[in-house]
């Protein structure tokens, strides 16, 4: 069994970029942890009401809430990564480097940092502001399932933040580049560091 530690810059992200991934991992029995680097953001809704609706998302994915942290983003990068380190993580989801938010680059360098311990594999996801985000690894997952998750997050959805089309589109896509068949879903990984 691994840990695996999933961070993202806000409440969805995650869920956006590897939902299908984290259950996968739930099912294998490894222990999951999510990060969230900025929990008090506010532009797109109460920060309670956004945190209610992750916790929603994490019990539907099966993940224990108490495996949950929280950072407000103005924190000290060097903190978060201590903080994160002591979850000894074999393997790191987080947004991908080149993103156009800066706040999900920021998520991505705390990842990247976690990640320099020896024996430690990360992996970049697509969180839906990226232009130049390639996949080359990619999970096949059950769409219908994921979709709830994502549906967790009605405040986002309701005001055009999070569109549930865009990303059944492009993971729909992802699926294409891996098989024939018009009802795969896939979520692409970029591998940065990989151990086996």
């Amino acid at each position: 069994m691994s840990v695996v530690l999933a961070l993202g810059a806000h409440f969805d992200d995650i869920e956006v970029g590897v939902a299908g991934i984290l259950h996968s991992h739930i099912m294998a029995k490894d222990t999951v942890y999510m990060a969230i680097i900025d929990s008090k953001e506010h532009l797109t809704g109460d920060p309670k009401d956004r945190y209610n609706e992750q916790i929603r998302a994490v019990q539907m994915l099966g993940v224990d809430i108490k495996n949950i942290r929280t950072y407000n983003e103005v924190s000290m990068f060097k903190s978060i990564v201590e903080d994160l380190d002591s979850t000894y993580p074999d393997i790191i989801y987080c947004p991908f480097e080149k993103d156009t938010h800066q706040l999900h680059v920021y998520c991505s360098s705390i990842g990247l940092s976690v990640s320099r311990k020896p024996m430690r594999s990360i992996y970049y996801y697509h969180c839906g502001s990226s232009v130049c985000f390639v996949p080359s690894m990619f999970h096949i997952y059950n769409w219908d399932y994921k979709e709830a998750i994502l549906n967790c997050f009605r405040s986002q959805v309701d005001i055009g933040s999070l569109s549930i089309g865009v990303i059944k589109a492009r993971e729909r896509y992802f699926g294409s580049i891996i098989s024939k068949s018009e009802d795969i879903y896939a979520e692409g990984l970029i591998p940065v560091k990989v151990v086996k």
